[in-house]
Order: structure tokens, then C-alpha cells, then sequence
């Protein structure tokens, strides 16, 4: 069993796969995925097609949702100095997740885990 801090997939750096926890399409892989501090799981960009973009009523915050079945998956962000030297094509974007909108599968297995919160949720 993976120790998961808190029970959300911000502090796993287990290699594997994010999928949606709504129909489990894959959204991520691991190499994708970065620790941009705020404790949410954070990733320089999705798969292909895997997910769309919604501004928020509010003017200011960019919706992401799984292309296949329309779930939330958390806020993308751009233009925050985060630079992600290794892709040119993901320059200084963000996809910040809510680990309940996921699931991860470990690379090479099958079985899919999902987050439990329990105890202090960062920064609370």
C-alpha cells in the first residue's frame, strides 16, 4: 500500500497513471505531474484530448473537465513563472486537480486507488 499523505495524490511520486474517478479515463501520467506547492496535485498538461476547458462565472478562474463524461477535475492556471524546462509545448501552465476527481493506477498494475481524506487537509 502506497502511503498517500492525508489520503489525496498531491505528495504521491509513485509512477502510474491519473484517470477520472467518474469513468476512468485517463486524464495524466506521472510524468507529467510536478510539486507546485499548494497542495493540490499539479501537472504541466493532460493527455490528448483528455479534458476541456469552461471559464468560470466569475471571469477569472479556467474550469477543467474530463472530455469523456464532463466531471470536474480541478482549475488550470497560466502565466504563474512555472517552467517546465524539459517540454517547450507545456511552458508555464498548470492543471491544479482535486485528488477526489481522480484515480491513479500504478504503472504496470490494474487496480485503481482513490483518495480518502482523513485529518488536516493542507493549509487548514
Amino acid at each position: 500500500m502506497v502511503n498517500i499523505a492525508n489520503g489525496g495524490f498531491d505528495d504521491l511520486e509513485e509512477a502510474g497513471t491519473y484517470v477520472c474517478a467518474g469513468c476512468s479515463e485517463p486524464l495524466y501520467t506521472s510524468a507529467m505531474k510536478f510539486d507546485c506547492g499548494c497542495g493540490w496535485p499539479g501537472f504541466w498538461a493532460c493527455l490528448p484530448n483528455a479534458i476541456y476547458e469552461v471559464r468560470d462565472a466569475d471571469g477569472f478562474r479556467v474550469e477543467i473537465l474530463c472530455n469523456s463524461c464532463n466531471g470536474h477535475v480541478g482549475h488550470v492556471f497560466r502565466g504563474e513563472g512555472f517552467r517546465n524546462a524539459g517540454d517547450v509545448d507545456n511552458y508555464d501552465e498548470r492543471h491544479c486537480a482535486n485528488s477526489c476527481s481522480l484515480a491513479f493506477i500504478p504503472e504496470g498494475g490494474t487496480e485503481q486507488r482513490r483518495c480518502t481524506y482523513s485529518g488536516q487537509v493542507f493549509g487548514h
